[in-house]
């Protein structure tokens, strides 16, 4: 971390019209000393730290030029830009840079979560540095934990826990997770619609509309995430169908192939290794061909956005921890869905001409050319 304590000395000695010789005074030094902590030859003794800040009227950091905190929008840069470094850079060099980052700040306690998520969604990158797949993992559970005991913001604590439950999932410590979050669902209490009807009362009708927008967005969204629970539980054909014939119904009704197309590949996904487990060719076929279909389309992107229905939801999705942007970055997310499709699972699969096509397409996607012919 740079310091430039000797400029903001100099700053805030002028700002206060005095002389150096007044300051050293003061500070009890030499005009000498004080100038060679200007032009950043030497810096004061840390005791005289507190006394100089007093005499400023400022804080220690302020002195030192420092923010332990970050804004939402650098917080994002930041991620965004480590995203890309797991891209671009070794593992090495992208986990140094993480771990001082994490050091300079500590007490950033949103800049924590969003760090710790992003060790957790690419923890198997970073095997390089430790062959100890679950090293990462654990890493990432102490920053949430950290979290969870420094701030005073109920959101932050729910999503602090939230994570710390995946991470225990991924550790195989399903006790864990049930302590952590409880072995039933709390029913959610209507928030969105307080809210709303709160604009609503004060005639705001421009914030009330967007508010119930990003409401429904979100609300279409977790409902797909739960139909991805159902499905991965489905304990026949029947069932299955059942649930992705309803699925697919709600994915058609709203556009969810434009709106979160990562999320609706995730839901495609968990489908067709339902159906594989199930042994059920026919509906393979038909999963392929889905996968394939939405893969293939124009400009074909892992982000998440609104349409002309959902007309106000660009600037609720740019406010987020990483805006419209995934968890994991584009290219390493086709990457990982090609090595899924190698996998012995899928022998049985492989003279489908459904097959050929979609690991094309995947190929394709992955070495980022047009994606039609």
């Amino acid at each position: 971390m740079k310091v430039n304590l000797g400029t903001v000395i100099q700053f805030k000695r002028k700002e206060k019209q005095i002389t150096q010789q007044q300051l050293a005074e003061f500070v009890g030094v030499s005009k000498a000393a004080v100038s060679k902590w200007e032009s950043g030859q030497t810096y004061p003794d840390i005791t005289l730290l507190p006394i100089l800040a007093a005499y400023f009227h400022c804080t220690i950091d302020d002195l030192l030029s420092y923010e332990p905190e970050l804004s939402k929008q650098e917080i994002k840069r930041v991620c965004l830009s480590l995203q890309k470094s797991l891209d671009t850079q070794s593992s090495e060099t992208t986990w140094k840079t993480i771990q001082e980052l994490i050091k300079k700040y500590y007490a950033c306690d949103p800049f924590l979560l969003q760090i710790g998520i992003l060790i957790l969604n690419h923890h198997d990158r970073f095997l390089a540095v430790s062959d100890d797949p679950f090293y990462y993992i654990r890493f990432a559970k102490k920053l949430f934990q950290q979290v969870q005991a420094n701030t005073s913001e109920l959101n932050l604590t729910m999503e602090a826990k939230t994570v710390e439950a995946y991470c225990d999932l991924a550790l195989g410590e399903y006790d864990a997770v049930l302590s952590l979050l409880g072995e039933t669902i709390t029913p959610i209490l209507p928030v969105d619609h307080l809210i709303v009807s709160a604009f609503k009362s004060k005639q705001e009708w421009d914030r009330a509309l967007e508010t119930a927008q990003c409401s429904l967005y979100q609300q279409l969204m977790l409902c797909l995430q739960s139909g991805i629970s159902l499905i991965s539980v489905s304990l026949n054909d029947h069932d299955l169908e059942e649930t992705v014939s309803r699925m697919l119904i709600l994915i058609k009704s709203f556009h969810l192939e434009h709106l979160n197309p990562a999320l609706v590949l995730n839901t495609y996904l968990a489908i067709i290794f339902k159906q594989v487990e199930f042994q059920a060719e026919e509906a393979v076929k038909a999963s392929l061909i889905r996968l394939n279909e939405l893969c293939s389309k124009d400009q074909f992107q892992l982000i998440f956005s609104g349409d002309a229905y959902f007309d106000r939801v660009e600037p609720w999705l740019k406010a987020q921890a990483l805006g419209n942007q995934t968890l994991r970055g584009e290219k390493l997310a086709f990457s990982d869905l090609k090595q899924v499709f190698d996998s012995p699972l899928w022998n049985d699969y492989r003279q489908l001409v459904e097959f050929t096509q979609f690991i094309q397409t995947l190929e394709r996607l992955i070495e980022g050319g047009n994606h039609h012919d």
